[in-house]
């Protein structure tokens, strides 16, 4: 793992490591011990960047990329007794990816499904909106039984208008869109690339192995700092690429 860093000094809660330790030392340049982070906390990883790494002496070593005061003394109550080792960003970052691959994509594809269903794509037409629109349809229905040229005359005067509207969103759309002279777009200043965030780019791909070879040359060809982290075919359905 490339920018590692490891230290111990001791706290009431935790041992941080502030001193070389051969032992923890290359216990971070191992793998992970399985079983030890659970895909339950992996909201709490992602979000306290961290993540349990193995056993030194019998005492849990947990990795941490954010080592601010209040990220570690959230990390110390919540594993007291555990060694808290510093780790760069991008190495927890990779070693959750792997980890917690398949999770992360069923979140990346359901998980506004789960937790937000009326929110999704998923759900066209929700169960108040079906309603609605057959009591629409019944009125609508009655109405043209009762007053038929009212009603036509109605309809005819409501799609009229909601055309003007649609030509006039579309044009002022189409203006916003000029581009104006004197625009200077800035650029954008990062303190290192471990700041840049992590994207994801999920590739629909289904019976088009002839263009799959020059679409991961030009993935990989994007002008973003950091490199192809994961690239895979689940189902040989879409290909998901995420960089940093």
């Amino acid at each position: 793992m490339g920018g590692l860093r490891a230290a111990f000094a001791r706290s009431d809660d935790c041992a941080f490591l502030s001193a070389p330790d051969a032992n923890a030392a290359a216990l971070l340049l191992s793998d992970p011990e399985p079983g030890l982070a659970s895909a339950a906390d992996l909201d709490n990883y992602l979000t306290r960047q961290f993540l349990p790494w193995g056993h030194v002496n019998e005492g849990l070593v947990i990795a941490v990329a954010d080592v601010s005061a209040e990220n570690l003394a959230w990390i110390c109550a919540a594993y007291r007794g555990a060694q808290i080792a510093a780790i760069a960003p991008s190495d927890l970052r990779t070693e959750i990816v792997r980890r917690f691959r398949d999770r992360l994509s069923e979140d990346a594809v359901y998980g506004l499904l789960s937790k937000k269903p009326n929110l999704s794509a998923c759900t066209v037409v929700t169960r108040n909106q079906a309603v609605t629109l057959c009591a629409i349809g019944i009125a609508v229905v009655i109405a043209c039984g009762v007053w038929p040229f009212a009603v036509l005359q109605t309809l005819v005067a409501l799609m009229s208008v909601g055309f003007a509207v649609s030509i006039l969103f579309r044009a002022t759309l189409a203006w916003l869109g000029i581009d104006r002279r004197g625009s200077v777009e800035r650029p954008v200043v990062v303190s290192s690339d471990d700041s840049l965030p992590i994207y994801t780019i999920l590739v629909p791909l289904y019976r088009e192995a002839t263009v799959l070879p020059e679409l991961a040359r030009s993935l990989l060809a994007l002008d973003y700092p950091g490199i192809m982290q994961q690239a895979h075919l689940p189902g040989a359905r879409y290909l998901v690429v995420m960089v940093s």
